[in-house]
């Protein structure tokens, strides 16, 4: 179950800028149609923000569209009338352009009488028809110039992707100027095993085709004639009548065809490319010295940088091609920062050294994209001018701006939430009462609770507290008044179904009247908030604000207003750590707030560790030597070891400099249990509890790192770091950047908490926790130095002997949204079949979806990659009913499972021993 924001300190999503256009997808709530003006609320499962039409063809698109439909909505950002000087500054979008995405442009497009015809068939069918048709086209060209077509590095085995990305991210640079570092690396690999012209095709994550092309030795000019010949071919309106040019690239074929000769590195530059009649007056030819620097000259890996050039249409990149020489020193330095990964380090070495005599040729790569509707690489970059230009010179691996990335990602989102919607629709509402009415349709609030409440009680939502919540919500939101009965469901079970919720509903009526209070102010000014609303916050707000008057109250309740709506799971704790401060009442309030904020942009916001950042000041070198230091003791906590807090702060205390450490000293806190909660609740940022609770239950917990040691086994494989004692992966963030992940395997008592920071129901079930067959694999972001996940492990007996399930496999959101979720379940996988295979487990078995309780994972990116590894595999049943926990008293059971590996599967996924031996 997903109770939480898709919000985490370093995953957030870019502030939006006034003037800026952006593009935005959800659902279209809460019309208001003025005649010459309408307004409306684009509203996602995260998210609402307001949207005014004043464009007659943008008002008449809206009234169009259905109320409840998902739509894209682009605009300018702008700012929201304000009815006093002193009101928060809110933003509104001014929309452009507004269209049905998603299921409603399926709707909307039948016909009224329900039949299509075949003119609309072949319409919907003509972007897959004319993509085929380029496609077709660029192979021909390819084989004019004896350019052999080869499989992607995604064909690639899982050991052979790591080893890629781990020397992609060798280079320390966050900006390459390289779109994809696994591809450059791979072409390499593939020129040193003797192949010297050769194309493969990919597929970015927002849908275009890119084509890649890597030339050993060009010829002058002949990188510019291959650029020249297939943008004659994409951009041309007769695509099958395109043949090559007369001498052009015939002459390149028969120049550099047969056996490559062996000589030196050649140093001469390709001529510049000119544009042709094909890309017209919109081609540009940039200055290569200028944007070359000594950095650029270092690419990943140990080769240098020759020439790159970076070509546009219409403003927008649409091709990159670079010429790149090997410099040997480097390489050996590439391969031996590679770390514990002796296989990996020793195989490079190899290939490098033994297998290839002399140095790797000049190689001109090309990257350019193959999109049927050119319009669609340059719509993002039109209109931006010059500064949208330049900020192109570090392409992404879509080769065109990161606003086209966030628009298609956004959509992914959005249309992720459709199907879910469905599937509560069908699976859980109809499946509980099969005679339910119209669930889809927009009603009365009264009419639509009145559907679903034969299903609350089998979700433990009591009645009484479903209408306190309700009466809390119409004066968050006083024009709630239509809803639908599915979404009114799903509200009602991330807010009902939270055990702090509950907490602050079953409060006094002296608490409650503290929220009312909270709501006018409107501190409060989404349902939502209630989730991180804990039932020590509203008194301390209440003591907060009685200490204060005028302006000064008034700034106060702003600054309140922007921490609940920018960091909402620090949000109570940082009320607390100021209420319980005292600063406020001396005169220091404004001081004491705007220090508390540095804290918390920087993830701090308990009361000892706010201290040491207030008494650092505005000294932001010292400040980032306190949150390395930090970030340095999780290496020692997140490892299946005891740790009790002191031991947590004496971690810290030799990971910090010594002006850091003599400060403790002074203050005593050397050897402080109550510093290292803290700093506990740092690395594992729980979404669930706020400081006072997750220091109460960290006093409930006792260590349970023996349960894992009964398997009598310990970490191995070629993934396995033994220093820091977890697995670790290489990422391809996209965007020229490769990060890291770390697996711990661990049920020390800060463990506990890892299900708290993916924000999941059974994130205080200490029940579950002493259970000796459960288990938690923590995901840690090794960039950042925090958990970022959690996956739970359960072991058992079936008739082939003992086997591992598999259930949970929750990443924060945020780390969903910007990370590749493929990749990481694939990392997480083989290393879960590493455990069993030197464990001597028969087999791991992947737990059933199981309905809303969402065994499987309770993020929708990753039931979606689940369902696309499982989509082959047969769900077979259990032995016997496997008893999961227990929820409120009601007994959570799985009764089928996807068998993702055993001992002689050969499944891709399996663990691979140092010596490249099947598990």
């Amino acid at each position: 179950m997903n109770r939480t924001l898709p919000e985490g300190n370093g995953h957030h999503q870019k502030p939006l800028v006034v003037g800026c256009l952006e593009t935005m997808v959800g659902y279209c709530v809460n019309v208001r149609d003025m005649g010459k003006l309408a307004f409306f609320t684009l509203r996602s499962q995260t998210s609402s923000f307001q949207v005014v039409c004043i464009a007659k063809s943008v008002i008449d698109e809206l009234r169009s569209i259905d109320e409840y439909s998902l739509i894209e909505v682009t605009g300018v950002v702008q700012e929201k009338q304000r009815r006093r000087e002193q009101d928060r500054l809110e933003l509104e979008l001014n929309a452009k352009t507004l269209s049905r995405v998603g299921r409603d442009v399926f709707h909307s497009s039948r016909l009224a009488n329900d039949s299509t015809s075949a003119q609309e068939i072949f319409k919907r069918l003509e972007p897959i028809v004319q993509q085929a048709r380029l496609t077709s086209a660029t192979r021909k060209v390819l084989d004019a110039w004896a350019i052999t077509e080869f499989p992607p590095p995604t064909a690639l085995a899982f050991p052979d992707m790591q080893a890629l990305a781990g020397l992609g991210r060798t280079d320390d640079s966050p900006k390459r100027y390289c779109p994809h570092p696994p591809f450059h690396i791979y072409s390499r690999l593939l020129a040193a095993g003797g192949l010297y012209r050769f194309a493969f095709f990919s597929t970015t994550a927002s849908g275009w085709q890119l084509l890649h092309i890597a030339v050993c030795r060009p010829d002058s000019g002949e990188m510019a004639a291959i650029l020249d010949e297939l943008a004659d071919v994409i951009f041309s309106d007769d695509v099958d009548g395109r043949r090559p040019k007369d001498g052009g690239p015939i002459a390149g074929k028969l120049a550099i065809g047969g056996v490559q000769p062996v000589e030196p590195i050649d140093a001469h530059l390709v001529a510049p490319w000119q544009p042709t009649e094909c890309w017209g007056s919109a081609g540009m030819q940039l200055d290569v010295d200028a944007v070359l620097t000594d950095r650029d000259r270092q690419l990943s890996a140990g080769f240098g940088l020759s020439e790159r050039q970076i070509f546009y249409r219409n403003g927008a990149a649409v091709a990159h091609s670079s010429v790149v020489t090997q410099d040997f020193i480097e390489m050996e330095r590439a391969a031996t920062t590679l770390g514990d990964t002796a296989y990996s380090a020793a195989a490079w070495r190899r290939i490098f050294h033994a297998g290839v005599p002399q140095p790797i040729p000049r190689m001109g790569m090309l990257t350019l994209v193959i999109d049927g509707l050119p319009d669609n690489a340059c719509a993002a970059a039109r209109g931006h001018g010059e500064t949208q230009l330049r900020a192109a010179l570090a392409p992404s691996v879509d080769l065109a701006t990161s606003d086209a990335f966030n628009r298609v990602r956004a959509a992914h989102v959005a249309q992720l939430a459709e199907a879910e919607q469905l599937r509560v629709e069908l699976e859980i509402l109809r499946g509980h009462a099969p005679d339910l009415g119209d669930i889809t349709s927009p009603m009365a609030l009264e009419a639509a609770l009145q559907i679903i409440e034969l299903v609350l009680p089998a979700y433990n939502l009591p009645l009484d507290l479903v209408h306190r919540l309700l009466d809390l919500c119409r004066r968050i939101h006083p024009d709630w008044r239509i809803e639908r009965p599915v979404d009114l469901f799903q509200m009602l079970w991330t807010l009902v179904g939270s055990a702090s919720v509950k907490s602050v509903l079953d409060s006094s009526s002296s608490a409650i009247e503290s929220i009312h209070r909270l709501i006018e102010h409107r501190i409060i000014s989404d349902k939502r908030q209630l989730l991180y609303l804990y039932p020590a916050v509203p008194p301390a707000i209440d003591r907060l604000l009685r200490d204060l008057t005028g302006d000064e109250r008034t700034m106060f309740i702003v600054q309140l207003r922007t921490l609940l709506a920018q960091r909402p799971t620090l949000f109570s704790t940082a009320v607390q750590t100021l209420a319980a401060s005292g600063e406020h009442r001396e005169g220091r309030s404004q001081e004491a707030v705007e220090g508390l904020f540095r804290s918390v942009e920087a993830g701090i916001a308990t009361p000892l560790l706010v201290q040491m950042t207030s008494d650092l000041g505005n000294d932001y070198g010292s400040l980032k030597q306190l949150q390395h230091a930090l970030r340095k003791t999780g290496e020692a906590v997140f490892p299946n070891e005891p740790r009790q807090p002191a031991e947590v702060t004496a971690a810290f205390v030799d990971a910090c400099p010594r002006h850091i450490v003599d400060s403790l000293l002074r203050a005593g806190l050397s050897s402080s249990d109550e510093l290292g909660r803290e700093i506990l609740y740092y690395l594992y940022r729980p979404v669930t509890m706020d400081y006072a609770m997750f220091r109460d239950m960290l006093n409930q917990l006792s260590d349970r790192t023996h349960d894992w040691m009964s398997w009598g086994i310990i970490g191995h494989g070629e993934f396995w770091n033994a220093t820091l004692r977890c697995y670790e992966y290489c990422l391809d963030r996209g965007m020229g950047q490769v990060g890291k992940v770390r697996l711990y395997w661990s049920k020390n008592v800060g463990s506990f908490f890892a299900k708290s920071t993916a924000g999941i129901c059974t994130d205080i079930n200490v029940e579950l926790f002493n259970r000796p067959d459960h288990y938690h694999l923590n995901i840690v972001d090794a960039d950042d130095g925090r958990a970022v996940g959690n996956v739970q492990l359960y072991r058992n007996e079936g008739f082939g002997g003992r086997f591992l399930m598999v259930r949970g496999i929750n990443p924060i959101q945020g780390f969903c949204v910007n990370y590749g979720v493929d990749q990481l379940v694939g990392c997480i996988f083989h290393a879960i079949c590493d455990l069993a295979a030197f464990g001597g487990f028969s087999e791991v078995r992947l737990c059933e979806q199981n309905g809303l309780w969402n065994s499987d994972s309770s993020r929708a990116e990753v039931r979606a990659c689940l369902k696309r590894i499982c989509a082959e595999m047969p769900l077979k049943l259990m032995e016997r009913v496997f008893h999961l926990y227990d929820y409120y008293g009601r007994a959570l059971n799985v009764n089928a499972y996807y068998k993702i590996w055993e001992p002689s599967s050969g499944v891709s996924m399996s663990p691979v021993s140092k010596d490249r031996k099947k598990g």
